[in-house]
């Protein structure tokens, strides 16, 4: 299933791209290029969090509650 919904979106961004004078190819690497960076910057915030989390004392947390 996953592959057919990956082959129509490739279509449909080739469909779309076609129809503008200046245009680039759409390579098969950019999708995989996106998706890392997507992840890559998810990846940093949850660490950051986690880190700012896990260094914060523990009884100021509970009296701002």
């Amino acid at each position: 299933m996953k592959i057919a919904i990956r082959g129509f979106a490739w279509w449909l961004m080739k469909a779309w791209l076609s129809g503008y004078t200046y245009r680039i190819d759409f390579e098969w690497w950019f999708a995989p290029v996106a998706a890392l960076v997507i992840l890559s910057i998810a990846y940093l915030t949850v660490t950051f969090q986690a880190l700012h989390a896990a260094r914060m004392k523990v009884v100021y947390t509970l009296k701002t509650e």
